[in-house]
């Protein structure tokens, strides 16, 4: 027969916030209630518009945001990508490396500028390919590509340094800012 040792459970390792240490257990179970909350909220941003606009004009969000999602795939990748490699870094080094991240920072952002100037390139044929009158909304989530590049490497390299509280705090903030603006966008 073998016999199967089990380790005693390591101590929970904290990051420390002030002069207070939380536990990692903690921040992320806060992370993890950020996300059920900006669930909630993108529920009701869906509710809300599907009452307050037209078929049409609900339609065309859909599309923006399905091709939001679509743009997800490669930046999810990099984000995942940037938190495997901080990571490591934070485990080889006992520290943050800075110098990583500002340096993925410049390479993709560079990257996603080309990307966005292929989208303002491609908005007319867009246009004209899901039949919108205008390519206004097109051209409204050009920003999609610098912005998601910007925010995948940021949160990647938050998450891979375990800055789980901060991560919190932007998903919380983006819930409500994307209600808020919708909610004046249509009032």
């Amino acid at each position: 027969p073998v016999e199967i040792v089990i380790p005693e459970p390591a101590e929970i390792p904290s990051l420390p916030v002030g002069k207070v240490a939380i536990p990692s257990f903690f921040s992320g179970a806060f992370f993890i209630g950020a996300s059920l909350f900006a669930s909630f909220m993108n529920f009701l941003y869906n509710a809300y518009l599907a009452r307050s606009i037209g078929l049409s004009e609900f339609a065309i969000i859909g599309l923006l945001s399905n091709l939001f999602f679509l743009t997800q795939i490669p930046l999810g990748a990099l984000g995942t990508t940037v938190t495997h490699q901080s990571a490591y870094f934070k485990g080889k080094f006992k520290t943050a490396i800075k110098s990583f991240w500002i340096s993925t920072l410049d390479r993709y952002v560079m990257i996603s500028l080309v990307i966005t100037a292929i989208w303002l390139i491609l908005t007319p044929f867009l246009s004209i390919y899901f039949n919108i009158d205008n390519p206004i909304p097109f051209l409204v989530i050009t920003p999609i590509w610098f912005l998601g590049v910007a925010t995948a490497v940021n949160n990647g390299y938050l998450s891979g340094n375990h800055r789980f509280i901060i991560l919190g705090l932007i998903v919380i903030f983006e819930a409500i800012a994307k209600f808020a603006f919708s909610y004046l966008g249509v009032y």
